[in-house]
This record gives C-alpha cells, structure tokens and sequence, in this order.
C-alpha cells in the first residue's frame, strides 16, 4: 500500500514495507536514492524511531520487539554508514542480502523467518523461544548429557540452524542452505508426511547455550537417567541440526508442521571443532 503511513509525532511518515507476526514489528525503508546520502538517510530513521514506536504501542493491545530495516539498491555502503547503523540499532539489507534471503524464502518457506531472525537477533533473548518447553529424559556420563523428548517442528523450526554458527553473511548462509539441503527431497518429504506418514528415527542436535533442566521430584532417577522438564535456550538458532535436517524442514512443505511431533536427541554442548568436520 503506497498510502500506508505511522503518525511520527506531528507528521506522519509513510513506510514502504510493514511486517508483524506473533512477536516481532518490523518498519522497513527501501531506498535507491543516491541524491541523499547514506548517512542522512539512516539519520532521518533515527530520528522518527521514537515517534513510530510510541504510535505502534499505542495502537496494540500487546507488546511486540519493533525493529527498523533499512533495505538499499545500487548503493555502496562503507564502513562508516555500517558503523552508523549499528549504533542507532538500525538493521540494514543491501540487495545481495535481500536475494539471498529470497532465495533462502524458496528453500526453507515459512521455516526461513526464524534463520532470518537468528541473524538479525543474534544473541538476542528472544521470549518466543525462551517459552518453548517440553518433557525430556536426560542421561549421560559426567559433563557429557544428552535430552530425548519430542516436539512440534513448528518449535524445532525457531531453535535449529544448519550453517556454521560462526557465519552471520546472509549471503553465505543462504549458499549453505542451497548446498546442504535439496530443496526437491523436502518437497517429496513434505508431499509423505501430508499423505498421513510419520518419521520414527531421531533428529540429532547440539545446542550451542546450555538449556535448563528441572528434574521432575517425584520420579527417581534410574541409573543415571533423569526426567523431567526442558527449557531451551532464549536465542533463535541455539540448537545445530547434526542430522536430520531434510526430515525436519519437510514440514516446511507440510500443513502439520504446527500439530505433529518429532522425536530429537539433544546433545548439552558440542564443540566447534565437532561441527566444523
């Protein structure tokens, strides 16, 4: 909607793209102007951040995380306007981004938004995920534990990540993807699960944060396996998928991603040295 416009104070400020779920705004600025410099531009978001925010509030009877997005075309960024951006907590897309994102979008669907969302908010409590809980067993020798539960792929879909942690380049993320998981195998995994067909193996992750496990007090531990209740991590991406990344993202391409379970064998910790092979 060319007409779409926040009241920023006084004024009011049309948005070229306005994007809401279940916890996040965001207020997003597409630009290919070079008559005004990059610096102006993220000055002039800056300055309207407070106004929007307030007027956003105003208006929902919930709270949400609101972020703003630069987006930009034909224009080079320095280190300088990087910099800028960053500090007025500014997220900012250049094009390659956008299409790797977009391309992301086309491989994963729906499930895209949460590796979007690990990037953006990385290290970044996150209350969507630090809600997400379930029954588990955990054993284990020592200070090597491991967590069996099961959980709805939806939930799976907002903690797991294939990529390398360490990479935060959507661009190189996104060539990961391509090259990690076949878009068509997902595809025919989504078309099996939507003909009423289930998966029995285990999917295999490492969180990369300690979870938090409250043993259940009225049920013993036997031979060092313990149950009770599994919190994750509050940060998106906190979990590295070691395998089972097809079966997962099948549900992607399925309508039961909200209402199925899948059963996961969760390591406490893995080192970087472990995902690198």
């Amino acid at each position: 909607d060319r007409n779409f416009k926040i009241q920023a104070g006084f004024s009011a400020k049309q948005i070229d793209v306005f994007a809401k779920d279940e916890h996040n705004i965001f207020i997003i600025f597409c630009t290919s102007n070079k008559s005004i410099s990059l610096k102006d531009e993220i000055r002039i978001i800056s300055d309207l951040k407070k106004d929007i925010s307030l007027s956003i509030k105003k208006h929902y009877d919930k709270s949400f995380r609101i972020s703003f997005l630069l987006v930009t075309r034909n224009i080079i960024w320095n280190e300088t306007d990087e910099k800028l951006a960053s500090e007025k907590q500014i997220f900012y897309w250049k094009h390659d981004d956008l299409e790797a994102y977009r391309m992301l979008v086309e491989q994963l669907g729906h499930a895209a938004k949460y590796q979007m969302y690990s990037i953006l908010f990385q290290g970044r409590k996150s209350p969507e995920v630090r809600d997400i809980q379930v029954p588990a067993m955990r054993g284990g020798v020592g200070r090597e534990k491991y967590y069996c539960f099961l959980i709805r792929p939806q939930e799976l879909f907002k903690i797991a990540y294939v990529h390398r942690r360490e990479k935060s380049n959507p661009k190189e993320i996104g060539s990961t993807y391509q090259r990690m998981i076949n878009k068509r195998r997902i595809e025919k995994i989504g078309e099996y699960i939507d003909k009423g067909n289930s998966f029995q193996n285990n999917i295999i992750i490492a969180f990369k944060q300690k979870p938090t496990f409250e043993p259940n007090p009225k049920v013993k531990a036997v031979s060092g396996i313990s149950y009770g209740i599994l919190k994750s991590p509050p940060f998106y991406g906190c979990a590295w998928i070691i395998d089972g990344q097809h079966r997962l993202y099948g549900y992607s391409k399925s309508k039961h991603a909200a209402t199925h379970t899948l059963p996961v064998v969760a390591f406490e910790s893995l080192n970087v040295e472990y995902q690198a092979n």
